[in-house]
Order: C-alpha cells, then structure tokens, then sequence
C-alpha cells in the first residue's frame, strides 16, 4: 500500500498539471492569431492585383454638363395651430379616397 501512496498524484500536483496545460494552450492560442494576422496581412499587403474579369474597369472620362443657374428654394412657413382638425360642416359629402 505505501508503494500505491507514492505513485499516486497528489492534488497540488494535478493542480500544477492544470495550471500548465492552461498557460500552453492559451500560448498556443495567441501565438497562432499572431501568425495568422501576420499571414493575412502579407498577403493583402503584397498580393498581385485581380487580373481578368475581376479587375476594376479602367475609369472613363465624362465632361461635366454645364451649371445652370437655380431658382432658390421656395420656404413655406407655417404657424402652429394653424393646421387644426376642424369638424366638417353640415351636409358635408365624405371622400372617396382608396385606401
């Protein structure tokens, strides 16, 4: 039995065990996101322009169609409560209008 008790983990060592295996793998985690924005930003960076029907057209010239002067905005001020509901008079007919 004592040669059982000796070869067993004890706790602080699986807790060391743990602490290991979580620092490796959060290595591991930052280590490949740094490689990997690395790569991504080498080849966005230094990547040969799309060739074909991908390529962005050459831009065209256009001439400019002559400014003509504008008459200037017409403002319409209305006071509040000027538009109030007011009720219809008598015998007034409904309208007919589609919803």
């Amino acid at each position: 039995m004592q040669r059982l008790d000796r070869e067993m983990a004890t706790k602080a060592d699986l807790e060391r065990a743990v602490a290991t295996l979580i620092k490796w793998m959060m290595g591991s985690l930052f280590g490949s996101m740094a490689l990997m924005i690395t790569v991504m930003t080498f080849v966005m960076n230094y990547a040969p322009p799309p060739q074909g029907r991908f390529a962005k057209p050459e831009p065209v010239a256009v001439a400019a169609a002559p400014v003509t002067a504008q008459p200037p905005a017409i403002i319409i001020n209305i006071p509040p409560g000027a538009l109030q509901w007011q009720p219809a008079p008598e015998g007034a007919q409904p309208s007919q209008r589609k919803h």
